[in-house]
């Protein structure tokens, strides 16, 4: 940590009981490069051993509680404490490439630019969960897997617009609180999307980049299961209601508006009824979500009937706040170089190649080690090396072809490597033919 230096961008992680997730995502993000970060770690209601634990580390900022389980106030507190001239929020179940950041603020050059986000990959590490979204101003939320138009940008009357999601987005912290922040109705689901549709609404732009990624694991939560289905509707009932009440009207009818309401209530039902014949939803899931959507149609009549104006921000970081000024991170691109470690065989621990990889890593470079899976294709992050498991597909039987494709994605998605250590058995000519430096395993010391 350097005491000197001021953050530019003040990253937002929320959290309760996930401790070991929101721990990799915090030694991920003093990965960053180029860019200097404070972190500001806010715990919900019982996440007592979480806020412990984190209270130990000296690399965030400031840590601070919220008794309330509501993710946009546990952003609005984090925006009291924020330096940054920039804030950026990721999920405690996330965590980012070494350059997210500084994909982001490029955008920024534009003034009227207010908010930028990036891509997000998926469980696996490896597919996209979304690249960007589209949302009606009826609350119908879209996930797109397509490359953004850059450039393109919605005006005010927009009916249909471009958002992107709150796990991965950068704003101007001083324009974010003079919008008055996050809603703090909207608890979970749609927070960011309201969020943006307001920047849209002041003039403001709000950009999409194929880039600044970061890898969504899609842990459980209180509404979440392992399969990850949400059981529990609730909150996104209410706030899709809450959505089209403040959003929809008064550019169309009432009547419109609820028998818009009706057809999203009706697939969230089918899709919990679908997943307890799966077995993986009780009938208690499906006997709630029918009293779910009963309590959110009431409450969207009664908005209708008078519309809900928004919920004051909490502008008070709370009683329990740790601050630790000094807390501020900055790696040069100078320092860092960009290898990998690619073997025909699952890389043991005892081998060189692995810990010659875990001595770059320790030297503070960006280590990826590519290998074959037996399952799907995945990427993780393990003892801070980057790990892709690669799986042969029916179109591509080849080991070789399928690391040269694996390389050329990684260079297409994040950056050049700088250098490829290969096994013996690889094909040496192809990833030479891809314009990339390599060395063999033999050369490792």
């Amino acid at each position: 940590m350097n005491p000197l230096l001021t953050p530019r961008v003040s990253v937002v992680v929320a959290t309760i009981d996930r401790l070991d997730a929101v721990e990799l995502c915090l030694d991920r993000l003093m990965q960053t490069i180029d860019v200097a970060i404070e972190t500001i770690v806010v715990v919900g209601p019982g996440g007592d051993l979480v806020a412990e634990q984190i209270a130990k580390r000296h690399d965030v900022a400031a840590l601070l509680r919220n008794p309330e389980r509501n993710l946009a106030r546990s952003r609005n507190m984090a925006l009291s404490v924020a330096r940054g001239e920039f804030v950026a929020f990721i999920d405690d179940d996330a965590y980012p490439t070494e350059w997210w950041l500084e994909d982001l603020l490029g955008e920024f050059d534009d003034a009227e630019v207010l908010a930028v986000g990036g891509s997000v990959y998926d469980y696996t590490g490896y597919t996209y969960q979304m690249r960007y979204g589209r949302c009606t101003n009826a609350g119908d939320a879209t996930p797109v897997n397509a490359a953004p138009v850059i450039g393109l940008s919605e005006c005010p009357s927009a009916t249909t617009f471009t958002y992107a999601t709150g796990g991965n987005l950068v704003a101007r912290t001083a324009e974010l609180i003079a919008l008055g922040g996050f809603d703090e109705q909207f608890d979970y689901y749609l927070e960011e999307t309201d969020l943006c549709r307001r920047m849209l609404d002041v003039g403001g732009i709000v950009r999409v980049v194929d880039g600044g990624q970061i890898f969504h694991k899609f842990l459980p939560s209180a509404i979440r299961s392992s399969d990850r289905i949400a059981l529990d509707r609730r909150s996104i009932l209410i706030n899709r209601a809450y959505f089209a009440a403040r959003h929809q009207l008064p550019d169309t009818s009432s009547a419109e508006v609820l028998a818009d309401f009706e057809r999203f209530a009706t697939n969230a039902v089918a899709e919990i009824e679908a997943a307890c014949r799966a077995s993986i939803a009780s009938t208690e899931h499906v006997e709630k979500v029918h009293r779910d959507v009963g309590e959110a149609k009431e409450l969207l009549s009664s908005w209708l009937l008078r519309p809900p104006t928004m919920r004051p921000s909490t502008r008070s970081p709370g009683a329990d706040v740790i601050v630790n000024p000094d807390a501020v991170a900055l790696r040069s691109s100078e320092d860092v170089s960009h290898l990998a470690f690619v073997s025909d065989h699952v890389l043991s621990e005892e081998s060189i190649a692995y810990r010659r990889a875990k001595a770059m890593r320790d030297q503070g470079h960006i280590v990826r080690i590519l290998e074959p899976s037996s399952g799907h294709s995945t990427v993780d992050v393990e003892e801070g090396i980057w790990r892709h498991r690669m799986a042969l597909t029916p179109a591509c039987h080849n080991l070789t072809t399928t690391v040269l494709l694996e390389l050329e994605r990684i260079t297409a998605e994040q950056r050049i490597l700088d250098l490829v250590y290969l096994d013996a058995s690889m094909a040496h000519d192809a990833v030479e033919r891809s314009g990339l430096a390599f060395l063999d395993f033999e050369t490792l010391p």
